[in-house]
């Protein structure tokens, strides 16, 4: 099992990420994102949306076991981050936590 922590702190350090929900979905709908994290708290009306633009493009989607203030100091921001989505891993590992986990969804 890999350390999603971590996992995003090097996606963040050396690929390419959007943070925030607007921008997720917008990456979602060109087509660029190959990941979404969301955080347990993401808020019920962003989570929907979120989901249903990933499913729509077949992109997995990650729940981070932190709130979003957690996430958000994952990413090395002073404010809260629900919703990040992956364009390029970089050296990261993040992708793994999807291909080994079962239907696309890990938790």
């Amino acid at each position: 099992m890999i350390n999603l922590e971590k996992s995003i702190g090097i996606a963040i350090k050396t690929g390419k990420v959007t943070l925030g929900a607007n921008s997720s979905i917008e990456s979602l709908k060109k087509g660029r994102s190959k990941l979404i994290v969301l955080a347990v708290n993401c808020p019920v009306n962003i989570r929907q949306e979120v989901e249903y633009y990933a499913k729509l493009a077949n992109v997995p989607l990650v729940i981070f076991p932190g709130t979003s203030w957690d996430l958000g100091a994952v990413c090395g921001r002073p404010h809260m981050v629900a919703v990040l989505s992956i364009l390029d891993p970089g050296d990261s590992d993040i992708l793994k936590a999807v291909t080994s986990s079962k239907g696309g969804k890990a938790a």
